[in-house]
C-alpha cells in the first residue's frame, strides 16, 4: 500500500477535494464531543409526560414512570428504556465498554470500520484514545417556580410530592399562602423507577466515573442559574439545593484550577433564557467563562426535552413585566461595569425586533403542535432560539460556545427542493451558521443526527438535506463550518430516538460512513481537530490540572499516566494535521 491515500472517494460530490491527495496521517485520537451518562431517573415525571403530549405534564393525576416506559418498549425502544433505568455510574460503565469495543483494535482515527486493513503499515499498535464528553443534566428546577428556587418535587411531612406549574397570579398565591397545595403530581412511592435520582447523586457518581475512567470520560458540569442563584461568598447548603453562582467553578479544570470537568453544559429549554434578566448572576458567569476560556455546550434545537411549563411563560412574562424590566436594568448596569473593567467598548443597543411567526415556520411541511401553538411558539422563539445567544455574545465575543444539534429537526422539516436555490432549510439553521461565522469561538455539533438511507432505518430527509449542504462547504459563505462542526453521538438518547442504529458503535460507523461519502477530511476535522480546539485540549496546563485532580480523587495511577501521555502526543498530531489541511484548503481555494 502507498504511504499516501486519497482522502476523498473518487466520484465524491465534492470534486475539488476528490482530485487531490493528502498525506496519510496517523492520528491517534477520536473524540465524541457530546454524549450522556446521567440516569434517566434524574428526569422529573412531568417533563417526561409533557414530551408525550403537551399538557400531560400539568395534569394533577397519579402517574408512574413504568407506564411511560412500557409504552416506549412497545414502540421498539426497549434497549433505551433499559439503559436509562440504570444509575449514572452503571451507564458510565456501559458507555466506556461500548466505546472500547468499537475502538480496541483501531490504531488510526479514520478507518475504524476495517481496522485490520492498515495494520501492516503501523509500527505503533496502541489503540486510539477516544475521549467522550459526557454532559450532565439538572432538571429539578425546570418550571416557572424555579426562578424562586422551588424545585419541581417538594415534600411535606406527609411524604407527598408536589410540583407547581401555574404562572401569573397563581404563582403569587402560592408564595403568599404556603398552605395552598397545587397540582398533586403523584403519591410518594419507594419503587426505584419512580424515585428521582437527585442532582447530588448524579454529581457524585459522575465525578467517581470520571476518576474511574480518567481522560476517557470528560464530564461537563451542568449549570442552571436558578440553582446557583446566590451571591459569591454565600455559603452553599450541604444538600446543594442552592449555592453561590461561582460555586461550580471549583470543579472545572482550567489553567489555574484543578478539576475533572472540562466545561459547562446549559439547557435553556428547561425554562430560562440564555441571558435571563431574572437570573441575577449570568453576567458574572459568562464573564468568568470567557476570561478563563471555559467552554459551554448548550442545547439549541426545537427538539429535545423542555419544561412542562413552556406554554405558560408568555402569561408569566405579562404578569411579571415590571420584575423583568427591573432585572434588565440591573443586568445592564452589571454589563457596563464589566466592560469598563475590561476596557472594552460597550456595544450599542440593537433595535428590538421579535422573530416573526412566518420566519419560525419557514419551509415546514410537517405540522408540529409544539411549534405551531402560539404559546409554545413564544417559548421557543424567546428562550431557545440561537439568536437569544447573540445577546450574550455581543457582550462576551470571546466566549467558547457550542450550539448543539445544528438545528436538529430543522433539517428534516426543510423542503428539499429548496436546495436547488441559495436558501437554507430554515431561519434557525441560518442563525447558527451566522453566529459560527461571526464569532471566533462559536461552534455547533451534529449529535443525534439520523443518517439512515431510508425512513425505516433513519431520517432519509436529514441525510439528503444535510448531505447536500455539506457538499457546499467549499462555498465561501459556509467554508468556515469545516472548522466549526463537532462530531457527537448524544448517546444514550440515540437508543430512545431511533429504533435502529442507535447503539454506540452503529451510530459512530454510520456517521463516519456518511461523512466519508462526501469528503474524507470531514472525519478528521469533526471528530478530532474541531472538538480538540473547542474544549481546549491544546492547553497542556489544563490537562495537567485535570490530571492533578484525578490523582486527588485517587484514580488509577497507571490509567491516568497512560491516557495523559496519549493526549499530549495527540497535540503534535493535531498541529501537523491542521497544517496539512490548511495547505490543502489553500490549494482548493486557489484552483
Amino acid at each position: 500500500m502507498s504511504d499516501k491515500e486519497i482522502i476523498c472517494y473518487e466520484g465524491s460530490p465534492n470534486d475539488a477535494v476528490s482530485a487531490h491527495p493528502v498525506d496519510y496521517i496517523k492520528a491517534t485520537c477520536i473524540i465524541d464531543g457530546h454524549m450522556h451518562i446521567n440516569s434517566g431517573s434524574c428526569t422529573p415525571l412531568p417533563l417526561l409526560y409533557a414530551q408525550v403530549s403537551p399538557g400531560l405534564g400539568q395534569k394533577p393525576i397519579i402517574r408512574k414512570r413504568e407506564a411511560l416506559e412500557a409504552g416506549l418498549g412497545v414502540l421498539g425502544f426497549k434497549e433505551g428504556v433499559e439503559v436509562q433505568n440504570e444509575s449514572t455510574a452503571r451507564i458510565a460503565d456501559r458507555a466506556v465498554t461500548d466505546n472500547k469495543i468499537l475502538y480496541q483494535l483501531v490504531t488510526n482515527s479514520r478507518d475504524f470500520e476495517n481496522p485490520d486493513r492498515f495494520e501492516d503499515i503501523y509500527e505503533n499498535k496502541t489503540p486510539v484514545i477516544s475521549p467522550m464528553i459526557a454532559a450532565m443534566m439538572d432538571m429539578e428546577y425546570a418550571h416557572i417556580a424555579g426562578y424562586k428556587g422551588v424545585p419541581i418535587y417538594r415534600t411535606d411531612k406527609k411524604g407527598l410530592f408536589y410540583f407547581r406549574r401555574k404562572s401569573g397570579s397563581r404563582m403569587e398565591q402560592c408564595e403568599e399562602h404556603e398552605d395552598i397545595r397545587v397540582c398533586l403530581a403523584h403519591e410518594f412511592d419507594n419503587s426505584d423507577t419512580l424515585k428521582l435520582e437527585r442532582w447530588q447523586v448524579q454529581l457524585s457518581e459522575t465525578k467517581a466515573s470520571a476518576a474511574k475512567y480518567p481522560f476517557k470520560l470528560i464530564p461537563l458540569y451542568f449549570y442552571d442559574p436558578r440553582r446557583w442563584r446566590l451571591a459569591a461568598g454565600k455559603k452553599s447548603l450541604k444538600s446543594l439545593e442552592c449555592g453561590p453562582w461561582d460555586e461550580p467553578f471549583r470543579e472545572i479544570a482550567t489553567e489555574t484550577n484543578p478539576g475533572v470537568f472540562g466545561g459547562f453544559k446549559m439547557y435553556p429549554p428547561l425554562g430560562h433564557k440564555p441571558f435571563d434578566p431574572l437570573c441575577d448572576f449570568l453576567p458574572e458567569f459568562y464573564d468568568r467563562c470567557e476570561s478563563e476560556k471555559i467552554p459551554i455546550l448548550t442545547h439549541c434545537s426545537p427538539g429535545g426535552m423542555c419544561t412542562h411549563d413552556a406554554p405558560y411563560y408568555i402569561e408569566f412574562e405579562g404578569y411579571h413585566y415590571r420584575k423583568i424590566y427591573d432585572g434588565k436594568v440591573a443586568q445592564q448596569n452589571k454589563l457596563i461595569k464589566i466592560h469598563a473593567d475590561r476596557e472594552r467598548p460597550f456595544p450599542p443597543p440593537e433595535p428590538f425586533a421579535e422573530l416573526s411567526d412566518s420566519m419560525i415556520k419557514k419551509h415546514r411541511r410537517i405540522i408540529d403542535d409544539k411549534l405551531y401553538d402560539p404559546d409554545m411558539n413564544h417559548f421557543f422563539k424567546n428562550y431557545v432560539h440561537p439568536e437569544e445567544w447573540r445577546k450574550v455574545l455581543k457582550h462576551f465575543p470571546e466566549l467558547r460556545l457550542c450550539l448543539a444539534h445544528f438545528g436538529g429537526d430543522e433539517w428534516r422539516r426543510g423542503r428539499l427542493e429548496k436546495w436547488n436555490s441559495d436558501e437554507l432549510p430554515s431561519e434557525w439553521v441560518e442563525s447558527i451558521i451566522g453566529l459560527t461565522k461571526e464569532y471566533l469561538h462559536v461552534y455547533t455539533d451534529i449529535s443525534c443526527f439520523n443518517m439512515g438511507n431510508t425512513m425505516e432505518k433513519g431520517d432519509g430527509e436529514v441525510r439528503d438535506s444535510f448531505g447536500n449542504f455539506l457538499c457546499s462547504l467549499d462555498d465561501k459563505r459556509y467554508s468556515h463550518l469545516k472548522h466549526k462542526i463537532i462530531f457527537g453521538t448524544d448517546w444514550y438518547l440515540t437508543l430512545i430516538t431511533r429504533k435502529r442504529g442507535g447503539k454506540y458503535g452503529q451510530y459512530c460507523k454510520e456517521i463516519k460512513k456518511f461523512l466519508d461519502s462526501i469528503d474524507r477530511t470531514f472525519w478528521l476535522r469533526f471528530a478530532l481537530i474541531n472538538p480538540w480546539e473547542f474544549y481546549g485540549f491544546e492547553d497542556q496546563t489544563k490537562l495537567e490540572n485535570m490530571r492533578k485532580k484525578f490523582e486527588e480523587e485517587e484514580a488509577n495511577e497507571k490509567a491516568v499516566d497512560s491516557n495523559f501521555k496519549s493526549l499530549l502526543k495527540v497535540t503534535g498530531e493535531v498541529n501537523k494535521i491542521k497544517d496539512q489541511l490548511n495547505e490543502f484548503d489553500l490549494l482548493q481555494k486557489n484552483k
